[in-house]
């Protein structure tokens, strides 16, 4: 890293994401809350980052990610411009579930 930073190029070390649990300064902020899955009542035991700004009267937290596959022929549709028929045939021949 010293090297590359001799060059002129900016660079910083990347902490491994387990990392942030042991860190006292981001446990005394909060920053990491139990990700929720959108078929689960309860949050799950998986951490993620929550933003790292904080509003006074506002309370924000990480949606659920949708599941596996729930955009897939809205993404190939609109924004691939494939036809029903194409997505139908991807979908026979096993592209996707």
């Amino acid at each position: 890293m010293r090297e590359v930073e001799a060059l002129g190029v900016p660079v910083s070390a990347v902490n491994p994401p387990w990392w942030g649990r042991r860190d006292p300064h981001i446990a005394h902020r909060g920053s990491l809350e139990r990700l929720r899955h959108p078929d689960l009542e309860e949050p799950t035991g998986y951490l993620g980052t929550m933003l790292p700004i904080r509003f006074s009267r506002a309370e924000i937290s990480t949606a659920p990610a949708e599941p596996l596959g729930a955009s897939t022929e809205s993404v190939l549709h609109d924004l691939l411009g494939y036809e029903t028929t194409e997505i139908d045939a991807l979908r026979a021949g096993g592209a996707f579930g």
